[in-house]
């Protein structure tokens, strides 16, 4: 079976159980490359409530946990940029007190640079390897080997979405994880465009896609689902010690009442 094709409903497997010691979990960060995806597998089952059966879609965003393009060449020129490492900051730290692993890339680095510096060190600390791409999709031939090798046996994978731009590298990224049968959460509160406008436009379209469109904070309580789990206080201190960014990040790239994600 080739690493791109869609496993058979029956050989999917959940490796994200809470009696599991050593559920496996992945973290693509894409840098320099438009996205920042968070991994992990799913929690559900094939014809459980909130399983995400994604045969037909076609949907194009940057692989998860990628931190995508979010290099010092891009911060003048990416509406709220500043926002958008607010939040991948928080995931990156989310990552760490799960011991998620960590992918990053970065785009034409040789010409763009490096990621910003407020990421650096966060990426060094998880040991985030990185690849280098021309692409703006991060689904790397790569990436796809790595998303695979998490798990015992071919199954989907969970993957969480963050960076720029959300019209081509974050919307790329997630079509092809889509194609590859696996389950896409593109985080509002983590993406943007040069153009404002283009944001809304892109999160419709994912959505229609099959993406699920939501928050950094409500994407983390959904990996967890369950207070009992032992890195729950790990995650909720970084959900609280954050609440500030979290509040900035909403209002900057949400303006106004009752904004559409």
């Amino acid at each position: 079976m080739s690493q791109f094709q869609k496993p058979p409903r029956g050989q999917r497997k959940s490796l994200f159980v809470i009696q599991r010691a050593s559920s496996q979990r992945l973290m693509l960060l894409s840098p320099g490359s438009q996205a920042l995806c968070l991994v992990r597998q799913p929690l559900s089952r094939p014809g459980a409530p909130g399983y995400h059966d994604h045969a037909c879609l076609d949907l194009s965003l940057p692989l998860r946990n990628s931190v995508c393009d979010l290099q010092e060449k891009f911060r003048n020129a990416i509406w709220e940029f500043d926002k958008v490492i607010l939040t991948t900051k928080k995931l990156l730290q989310a990552a760490q007190a799960l011991s998620i692993p960590v992918v990053a890339t970065t785009q034409n680095k040789a010409r763009l640079g490096e990621t910003v510096p407020e990421l650096a060190p966060l990426l060094a600390q998880l040991g985030a390897h990185e690849e280098d791409k021309t692409l703006f999709s991060m689904y790397l031939p790569a990436v796809a080997e790595r998303l695979l090798s998490q798990a015992p046996a071919p199954a989907p994978a969970d993957v969480a979405i963050v960076g720029i731009e959300s019209h081509i590298c974050v919307t790329q990224t997630a079509l092809d994880l889509l194609r590859a049968g696996h389950n896409v959460y593109v985080l509002a509160d983590g993406v943007s465009s040069c153009n404002r406008q283009e944001v809304g436009l892109a999160l419709d379209r994912l959505r229609c896609a099959g993406a699920v469109v939501t928050t950094s904070e409500s994407w983390l309580y959904d990996m967890m689902r369950d207070a009992a789990r032992p890195e729950f206080r790990a995650v909720a201190g970084v959900v609280k010690a954050t609440k500030d960014d979290t509040q900035r990040a909403l209002s900057g790239l949400f303006p106004g009442p009752g904004p559409k994600m």
